[in-house]
């Protein structure tokens, strides 16, 4: 086979094999989105301008912020997001280069040889140019093009990995928005049940000083209302940091400018759960669709077939089929060999152990996964089973009862049956109760959240306290690639 047959085979496998996509797969990246955002990706710069996401921005901060508003503004506000997707294109450009035949390489030498002289009978000189010779050469790396189908699929696969990581991270990241989303809501309801219970303390503080002043109570009955307010403002500062500590959170999370962050509007309060049960997560449903599973896969490809492509290159080095053309004297000859590196000293073992046990680390990592997310999927349904039962217990039994309650050591403190710091325990007690009514729908939803999340395909973490920690940016063990 002539160096010619080898390249029209390398262009022919490059017409059939590739199909690198033009936009960085970004519209299979928004496919595969759509389960887990209320609207369609954008790329700010690509498939929207920056002045029509900043419109969108705006339009969207001029109602009070919603889950799917949260989620719709981080995807366009989010500077990490949209470094995430130029990834692609940096993706999509080795993937380029790899499915490409490699480029030859050449050399030249150029002689000019020193003119003759010759003399006549009569002796005269005559002067004659030789003419200039040199040598072209012309090699290319023969494993290259013979492992050119591998290296295309192998480059494939990292591409395929390159776009299950993007997607990991921009998923997580939408997913973080939400649930602090849930955490802003929630403090803004506490910050409300602790004005409502500042503003009866100081509003009694206000009757008790008129009554001091009347001559109607003794001065320590109305430094005890005076304490009570200052109890009750104390739980008011609490509330107030905790709130603008969580809407803090929320707007670092969407990733919005200062000039944009104050307009941002909380009202309202979380949307009471539902009172019927979900159906427990399919798990095999849920390895199917889970995205780090999907980028682990791709990257076990690629390092599978660059594996078997070291096992080769590792042992007999590089291969160079190699051309020459030869001009002397005014004649063209013509010269080919081939050259290779001769493992004397090194058979390439270490590059082939190295490999091979890359692949069964990475192996092991996705086993290990999977038996996360089956514990995770089973978790998860019951921590959202048993904050639906926490929700409508306290909801049945608990916050009617410390109503009761406070209105009977009202009752007792004015016929004076019982003292001020009894009644401040009772009224601090219905403020807890409130506050934990309002966490425990805040948990549940954040609950909710992941269990939708992972149904979809992400993979949240859950620890035994049933607290969630969302996944940051999605890296696995391995990289990204």
């Amino acid at each position: 086979m002539t160096l010619k047959h080898l390249w029209l085979g390398g262009a022919f496998l490059l017409v059939s094999c590739v199909s690198v996509p033009k936009d960085a797969g970004f519209s299979e990246f928004d496919a595969m989105l759509a389960p887990m955002l209320p609207a369609p990706a954008q790329w700010v710069g690509e498939t929207i301008s920056e002045q029509e996401a900043s419109d969108r921005i705006s339009a969207l901060l001029s109602d009070p912020l919603t889950e799917a508003s949260v989620a719709e503004i981080t995807m366009l506000a989010n500077r990490d997001l949209r470094a995430v997707l130029y990834g692609l294109k940096e993706a999509r450009g080795n993937y380029v280069d790899d499915a490409s035949l490699p480029n030859p390489f050449i050399t030249a030498l150029f002689v000019d040889e020193p003119s003759e002289t010759s003399a006549d009978c009569f002796g005269n000189l005559t002067r004659f140019d030789t003419p200039i010779g040199g040598q072209i050469g012309v090699g290319i790396e023969i494993l290259d093009i013979l492992f050119f189908p591998k290296t295309l699929k192998a480059a494939k696969a990292e591409f395929t990995a390159a776009k299950y990581s993007s997607l990991r991270h921009f998923a997580d990241h939408s997913y973080q928005a939400r649930l602090k989303f849930y955490e802003a809501m929630a403090a803004k309801q506490i910050l409300g049940l602790a004005e409502q219970s500042y503003e009866a303390m100081a509003a009694n503080a206000e009757v008790a000083q008129a009554l001091f002043d009347a001559g109607n109570i003794a001065e320590v009955d109305l430094a005890q209302e005076k304490l009570f307010e200052a109890q009750m403002k104390s739980e008011l500062i609490k509330a107030e940091r905790g709130f603008e500590m969580a809407k803090s959170h929320l707007i670092k999370t969407m990733g919005l400018s200062p000039e944009k962050s104050d307009s941002v509007k909380l009202e309202g309060r979380l949307r009471t759960p539902d009172i019927t049960e979900l159906e427990a997560l399919p798990v095999q449903s849920v390895m199917d669709r889970n995205l780090e599973l999907k980028h682990r896969e791709a990257l076990i490809d690629a390092a599978g077939i660059r594996m078997g492509m070291k096992d080769v290159m590792s042992f007999v080095g590089d291969v160079e089929l190699e051309g020459e053309v030869e001009r002397h004297d005014g004649a063209y000859e013509y010269s080919g060999g081939i050259g290779f590196e001769l493992p004397i000293f090194n058979f390439g073992q270490g590059k082939r152990e190295a490999a091979r046990a890359r692949m069964e680390m990475m192996g092991q990592q996705y086993i290990a996964r999977q038996y996360a997310l089956d514990t995770n999927a089973h978790l998860l349904y019951t921590n959202l089973s048993a904050a639906r039962r926490e929700i409508l217990h306290q909801r049945k039994q608990v916050l009617p009862l410390s109503q009761q309650v406070l209105k009977g050591m009202q009752l007792d403190y004015n016929a004076m049956h019982i003292g001020v710091f009894d009644l401040l325990n009772a009224k601090r007690n219905q403020l807890a109760t409130g506050i934990a009514y309002v966490q425990a729908v805040e948990d549940y939803w954040k609950t909710r959240a992941a269990y939708e999340y992972l149904l979809a395909g992400g993979t949240p973490d859950i620890d035994a306290s049933s607290h969630l920690n969302p996944s940051v940016g999605g890296a696995s063990e391995e990289g990204d690639h």
